[in-house]
């Protein structure tokens, strides 16, 4: 007996796993969770990231010693035979100086990282409320359509009991026709966002989420001062031009350090010297340095100071504009917050009592079905008004983070 509860136990449990990974079934999917899975997953943010490795070759590339030449001669002359070595040292700390141009080129390889990060966030972060939009309008369009249907058996109960002519059990049936068009086109919609996200999470284009995070869920409030200041410290725009400005201060360096001439030192043997005063076999060394007379990097230094110069202007220009767009980002948040407020306090309550009093009105036959239609009809866009506003609050939050560059929640 217990040894057939144990295999109806484990039965029930794999048809448990089976059923709740059916592709039909949908997963939980806060907004956390959605851009985390954005941060892992999403092909452009992994092949940004493939740049790290391009850029740690380059310090190794930079961190290389140059390599010992070998030469072997044969000559009519004496001596006869004779090989030697060349090692070239470099002086004035010029790998040093290489390898700081290319850890500093790293820099910039990261910063163009967090760019792409949070470009990616900016979207996922859209496209979870996009497809949060879209529900929530079919959810809305979904009971319009009941209403339509209520509406028309009404419309029938009227007609039967001689209250009211066919032609408004007509309306009101086609009152329910345009609803199921309209509703039909919302969860055709509804697909095209949920495969929009999931494209952006790298997901099967029709994998099923249950989105936990309201699309009512308004973002936390903040101030105008502080983003600018934010900004200022983590925007990509103004942190690449200064990490750019870094290598070419480093390649400034590099160049004055080339200036300094590098040494040759031949070390060998020569063989084979016959006659007075000869040898069989006998030591040889040289020591050769380039003399920079005409050559000292003149012109890269001075391309490097006037590319320095651009930078600067660069930044300084960067930080007016993104202190601009993060005005002007937090002034769109701030405009759809209180369009917000007026439909959720004041249009939705309203457009909703108005639509049940005018069906009550038409149950007791006090007025006409066009009455009851037009108020549907308006509540219904100002429903579909307010879910937008909502999106479009959630957008201007995201644009407000892009502009700042860095998560602000």
């Amino acid at each position: 007996m217990k040894a057939m509860r144990c295999v109806g136990l484990i039965l029930w449990s794999a048809a448990t796993l089976t059923a709740s990974s059916m592709p039909g079934s949908p997963s939980q999917l806060t907004l956390e969770q959605a851009l985390h899975l954005a941060n892992q997953q999403n092909l452009d943010v992994i092949a940004a990231r493939e740049g790290r490795a391009v850029a740690r070759a380059g310090v190794i590339t930079a961190s290389e010693r140059l390599n010992p030449s070998f030469n072997f001669t044969v000559l009519r002359d004496t001596p006869h035979e004779g090989f030697w070595f060349t090692q070239p040292i470099e002086l004035g700390g010029k790998r040093a100086h290489r390898i700081q141009v290319a850890q500093r080129q790293e820099g910039v390889t990261e910063e163009s990282i967090a760019a792409m990060e949070l470009q990616v966030r900016q979207a996922a972060r859209q496209a979870y409320y996009n497809l949060s939009l879209a529900q929530a309008q079919a959810a809305e369009l979904a009971d319009a359509e009941r209403l339509a249907e209520r509406l028309a058996t009404i419309a029938q109960e009227r007609y039967q009991a001689g209250d009211a002519a066919e032609l408004e059990v007509m309306q009101a049936q086609l009152g329910v026709a345009q609803a199921r068009a309209n509703l039909e086109v919302a969860q055709k919609q509804e697909k095209v966002a949920l495969s929009q996200l999931n494209a952006l999470l790298d997901e099967p284009a029709e994998k099923p989420w249950e989105l936990t995070t309201p699309l009512k869920e308004l973002p936390p409030a903040v101030t105008l001062p502080e983003l600018i200041q934010k900004a200022y410290h983590a925007s990509p725009l103004i942190q690449t031009y200064e990490r750019q400005l870094q290598v070419e201060r480093s390649r400034e360096t590099l160049y004055k350090a080339d200036r300094v001439p590098n040494l040759d030192l031949d070390y060998g043997v020569d063989f084979n010297s016959p006659g007075p005063g000869g040898f069989r076999q006998g030591p040889r060394s040289q020591i050769s340095v380039m003399l920079p007379l005409f050559n000292r990097y003149q012109g890269q230094i001075a391309q490097s100071l006037a590319n320095q110069q651009v930078l600067e202007d660069q930044i300084a220009a960067a930080r007016r504009t993104v202190a601009g767009n993060v005005e002007t980002s937090y002034l769109m948040l701030t405009s759809q917050e209180t369009k917000v407020n007026l439909y959720e306090n004041k249009l939705v309550p309203a457009s909703s009592q108005l639509e049940r009093m005018a069906e009550e009105s038409y149950r007791a036959g006090k007025t006409d079905i066009l009455a009851v239609l037009t108020a549907q009809q308006n509540d219904q866009t100002i429903q579909q008004q307010y879910l937008q506003s909502l999106y479009t609050a959630q957008a201007a939050f995201a644009s407000l983070e892009g502009a700042v560059g860095t998560p602000l929640h």
